[in-house]
């Protein structure tokens, strides 16, 4: 690049700048994806805060040179290292930030939604006592993973249990074992004004002991298997309950918006050491900077509808 396309280039950035078109279109990009949900506006607001930094240290590096543009970035890049390792000490976990990839919480949480954590403090949720003989039963026997679906009945298509492994189907009421499910009907609200009805799980009880969703419970993020069905990102779901065994805590979870638990649909129940932390704050949108940085940018299925329990 020429000294003159050089300088007439910085001209027109300090021009957009006195200006504040770059805030300007921030503003309305942020607006118009509140008011709409369209991926395309928060992609845009992500490009205009990039371009706001770029501008900042193209006029800096005119005014200082670029070797102090350069340290500043540096102090900027050790400060965020500082905060951040400040802030995993004294919130007592390795990940103090997560952004939330899906909408399987709504309507209580967002997608792009940034979250503080905290570890290594007592959670809020319905508590199940087992004794280690009977959790290895459960396991061995894969009693957790039975899911609510319709089955075609002599009375029509009613609740009823299937194994996705063993591709088998049981009626509610002919249950055996540990676990139990209770079924019913959900009703999912699409944002267009539809609505369609959909099998859900109401609660489950284990060695009698019985846990429903409750959205005063709190919301953790727990880390994966690479055996589970939703292994690619860390989890951001709420306490369904918590599971002792002997001393040792197991956790099961729910998106507010999905119709089973995690463990019914192929995850495995974390134990302490892959839970990450308890959600104790949000911040709408700061979020989409992480999604749009790991190439998720695109809408994943299900935002556009929300789930709400109707009995049977």
């Amino acid at each position: 690049m020429s000294e003159k396309t050089s300088d007439s280039a910085v001209k027109l950035v300090k021009e957009i700048q006195s200006k504040h078109y770059l805030y300007y279109a921030l503003i309305i990009a942020v607006v118009l994806f509140a008011l709409t949900k369209a991926s395309l506006f928060i992609g845009f607001a992500v490009f205009v805060v990039v371009a706001i930094v770029v501008s900042d240290m193209v006029i800096g590096s005119e005014k200082h040179g670029w070797q102090s543009e350069v340290k500043e970035v540096a102090i900027a890049l050790a400060v965020a290292l500082i905060i951040w390792f400040g802030a995993s000490f004294l919130l007592q976990t390795s990940a103090p930030l997560d952004a939330i990839v899906s909408c399987s919480m709504l309507p209580n949480m967002e997608r792009g939604d940034m979250v503080i954590l905290q570890g290594k403090t007592s959670v809020s949720a319905p508590e199940i006592s087992l004794s280690q003989a009977q959790w290895d039963e459960i396991q061995q026997k894969k009693e957790l993973e039975w899911i609510c679906v319709y089955c075609n009945t002599t009375q029509g298509l009613t609740p009823c249990l299937y194994s996705p492994s063993t591709q088998t189907a049981k009626s509610v009421e002919n249950q055996s074992g540990l676990v139990e499910y209770e079924c019913g009907t959900c009703t999912r609200k699409f944002f267009d004004g539809r609505e369609t009805y959909y099998p859900c799980t109401k609660s489950v009880t284990i060695a009698g002991q019985t846990a429903k969703a409750n959205y005063s419970n709190d919301v953790i993020v727990y880390e994966t298997l690479a055996t589970d069905a939703f292994g690619k990102d860390n989890i951001i779901h709420r306490l369904y309950a918590k599971i002792v065994v002997e001393g040792k805590n197991y956790y099961l979870t729910k998106g507010d918006n999905n119709p089973w638990l995690d463990v019914q649909v192929g995850n495995s129940p974390p134990p302490d050491e892959r839970v990450h932390g308890k959600v104790i704050l949000g911040a709408p949108y700061i979020g989409y900077f992480k999604l749009y940085l790991f190439g998720r940018g695109a809408t994943p299925p299900g935002c556009d509808s929300t789930l709400s329990e109707q009995p049977i």
